[in-house]
């Protein structure tokens, strides 16, 4: 079956390469390895009263959150679980939050591997920051001037974030932030949970349009591979096609279909918005949504 896509969407693309040697694992890496942070539980925290009361979970207080963009899509929240995971393995106290609940494909991925949507966050100031999937201020927090940049992780173009002091960059010309997350692991020798895998193997089939996509590359087939044989997916093409149905619901009203996956990007001092909405077929665009 052939997919078909609607598509409205710009792709951005910026070349920043990795170093050879790096991707050889043969250089020696000056990152700085944190130790855990402890924290109290909340049965503690009530007990001594020192938790107050927030919108977020008193586990967000201490840990540096791992963070994609507004409206976030499969690859953002997928990549904030996964590259949280890789930190904590690392002895970095982090924790995964997305800037919105899940889109209707990553409420299927997050149910089909039986993966915990991360908490929703809107305010950073103050906190140690990792992005994920991003690295424009128009796609942050409306406060994360305020906060400390840590980390990127990405595979679009070097956005206009900044930081006061060295931080972790890792940025690849390839489909899909996951595909950067599955470089990382192999790098620092961590193994993968096979719940984590198959959400990424999903990120990936999603982003590169289940490898149709312009943008895909040979590193991204072949993380989805390795992906796969640890997730024990059989039939990758099969879960795609699941996977595409569920971002094909259409129960919803037209503004938030474009919202569902829309990023603002900021272009010569010129604030541009792009949505895209993604469907298996172009049926089933109804008479009311093309007036709308």
């Amino acid at each position: 079956m052939m997919l078909k896509t609607f598509v409205s969407a710009l792709l951005v693309t910026s070349m920043f390469f990795f170093n050879q040697a790096l991707a050889q694992h043969s250089v020696t890496s000056t990152m700085q390895v944190h130790p855990p942070v402890n924290t109290l539980d909340q049965a503690e925290c009530d007990k001594i009263g020192a938790c107050e009361k927030s919108t977020n979970s008193s586990r967000y207080s201490m840990s540096a959150l791992v963070l994609g963009h507004k409206n976030p899509d499969t690859d953002s929240i997928i990549a904030a679980i996964a590259a949280a995971n890789l930190y904590k393995a690392r002895g970095i106290d982090a924790v995964a939050a997305a800037q919105g609940t899940p889109a209707p494909e990553t409420a299927f991925v997050l149910e089909r591997f039986g993966l915990k949507a991360p908490e929703v966050v809107n305010s950073v100031a103050g906190k140690d920051v990792y992005l994920v999937d991003f690295s424009d201020l128009a796609q942050a927090p409306d406060d994360f001037k305020d906060a400390v940049l840590k980390g990127i992780i990405d595979h679009h173009k070097l956005g206009d974030v900044t930081s006061d002091s060295p931080l972790e960059c890792w940025i690849q010309p390839v489909g899909c932030a996951n595909t950067v997350v599955k470089f990382l692991y192999d790098y620092y020798e961590v193994k993968i949970p096979a719940d984590i895998a198959g959400g990424m193997l999903c990120a990936i089939l999603s982003d590169t349009l289940l490898f149709k996509s312009p943008t895909c590359t040979e590193f991204d087939k072949k993380s989805a591979a390795d992906l796969a044989k640890i997730a024990g997916v059989k039939d990758v093409n099969a879960l795609g096609m699941d996977m595409f149905k569920a971002k094909s619901n259409l129960n919803a009203s037209p503004r938030d279909l474009i919202f569902r996956d829309f990023k603002d990007f900021d272009m010569n001092g010129h604030k541009i918005g792009i949505g895209q909405l993604e469907l298996i077929s172009l049926d089933m665009v109804t008479p009311e949504l093309k007036k709308a």
